[in-house]
């Protein structure tokens, strides 16, 4: 953790193994997520898209922010 500079919203080590859901709603019954996977190839910059809320992969999680 901390491990790298932090990005342009001071956030530290925001990729990871899974792609992440957040909490914004693009459409009725789809869900945002962002980032990529242990299984993703490698882009630059983030990656954000639209996916059925109902979703389940292994590739697929959450992350917790504590302020």
């Amino acid at each position: 953790v901390a491990t790298s500079q932090p990005n342009a919203l001071g956030l530290y080590d925001i990729l990871g193994n899974v792609e992440e859901w957040t909490d914004n709603e693009t459409v009725a019954g789809l869900g945002q997520v962002v980032g990529g996977s242990v299984t993703s190839p490698a882009a630059p910059g983030l990656l954000v898209r639209s996916v059925n809320k109902r979703e389940k992969r292994r590739t697929l999680g959450f992350r917790i922010i504590v302020d």
